[in-house]
């Protein structure tokens, strides 16, 4: 978000923060997928809760969508690595630069000054 002066309030520990976040919650749906599954492969489908057509329906497309699960999850480690090794490293090189750039530019305007 804007700050009052026009830049953008974002910390290299914010956007390192955000890439572990999202780790944090791929890892807890993950959790909660794989006890979904659990749930569903040891009732749905059996004789003592539930076995249908529908049962089975549902216990199929249920699977279809934890096949597609994996994509997910490794599209939101890719979001995370890139925060991490893209994002945060570029603008810390920047960073890096733009400092001594500054702080170069400073010696040579004063080397030699007299007073």
């Amino acid at each position: 978000m804007p700050e009052d002066n026009g830049t953008v309030g974002i910390s290299y520990a914010e956007l390192t923060r955000t890439a572990e976040s999202l780790r944090t919650l791929i890892r807890q749906l993950r959790a909660s997928l794989g006890t979904t599954q659990t749930i569903i492969n040891s009732s749905v489908g059996s004789d003592e809760v539930w076995n249908s057509d529908a049962a089975r329906k549902y216990r199929n497309q249920f699977t279809s969508f934890t096949n597609t699960f994996d994509d997910f999850e490794l599209a939101l480690n890719k979001c995370a690595t890139f925060l991490d090794e893209t994002v945060v490293k570029a603008y810390e090189e920047a960073d890096k630069k733009i400092n001594q750039a500054a702080s170069d530019g400073l010696t040579s305007r004063y080397d030699g000054a007299t007073e």
